[in-house]
């Protein structure tokens, strides 16, 4: 295929929906909202049902079967069957992305972070789509704990949950611990981003992304991706970290314990200087 595959992984909440949305707005790029599209090729080109994917909420793989479950064809080549179900997909349901004037994305892929790194299904991955590049979404597991509490409803609420700080923790070590065995054991291409840079410098961010997969990036991309990114005002919360995670977020860089102006002060003046602007 001419398009080149495009993941990104690493863990949810952790700002991937927004990440997608901005590589959106660039033209030569479509990824999808969680599409499911690894996992449904992975079951049809292994003779296997396209059931729920074990790890994560069954809502995005079954509304795009509904759209574009009909391009799937078992004969087919998988790079095929991707573009097919890809670009069915985006004109059901990203119906304001616009194709290329000559026909084909740059690339194309899919946000869904557990499902892109999964050891399982990586090999196939790579063995069908050798050059794919992966974008790893990194975020301050406290973050995400938060996140996380407060999103247990919806569609895809039911993963958090009655889940404890520990649980989630816990997910947030396994699936970033599934990134560095993948940058270890397959070398992965591979372009590490911050959520902390994407919402506190979001031209810096993505200028570098875009160069890191050879596009330009127009001023008034950049522009555009300033206005849509919204600077964080909640306050943060300290958790107890496992042995594990201190040592993933030493790599990191994360700190393992805000002071009391940095979790109730600086969110609020950040948010003063918000309304301000």
């Amino acid at each position: 295929m001419s398009s080149s595959a495009l993941f990104i992984i690493g863990n949810k909440r952790s700002g991937s929906t927004h990440l997608m949305r901005m590589l959106n707005l660039h033209p030569d790029i479509f990824v999808s909202n969680e599409s499911d599209i690894v996992w449904i090729l992975y079951c049809l080109h292994h003779q296997r049902p396209i059931t729920d994917y074990p790890y994560d909420s069954p809502a995005g793989k079954n509304r795009a079967m509904q759209i574009a479950g009909n391009t799937l064809n078992p004969h087919a080549r998988v790079q095929d069957n991707f573009v097919n179900f890809q670009m069915q997909f985006m004109r059901g349901f990203h119906t304001e992305k616009q194709i290329p004037a000559n026909g084909s994305f740059t690339y194309i892929g899919d946000q869904k972070p557990y499902q892109n790194c999964d050891p399982e299904l990586l090999p196939f991955v790579l063995e069908n789509f050798p050059k794919s590049k992966f974008i790893h979404l990194v975020r301050h597991p406290y973050e995400v704990i938060s996140s996380a509490k407060n999103f247990d409803h919806g569609s895809g609420g039911f993963l958090w949950q009655g889940k404890s700080d520990e649980e989630i923790m816990a997910q947030w070590c396994l699936h970033e611990n599934w990134v560095n065995a993948a940058i270890e054991k397959h070398q992965i291409e591979l372009f590490r981003i911050y959520y902390h840079d994407i919402i506190a410098k979001p031209k810096e961010a993505f200028t570098a992304l875009f160069k890191w997969l050879s596009l330009e990036s127009s001023p008034q991309l950049l522009h555009e991706i300033n206005n849509q990114t919204k600077v964080s005002h909640k306050a943060l919360h300290n958790y107890k970290p496992s042995p594990q995670a201190r040592i993933l977020m030493a790599k990191h860089g994360f700190k393992i314990h805000f002071n009391a102006i940095e979790r109730h002060l600086l969110p609020l003046l950040r948010k003063i200087k918000s309304q301000l602007i």
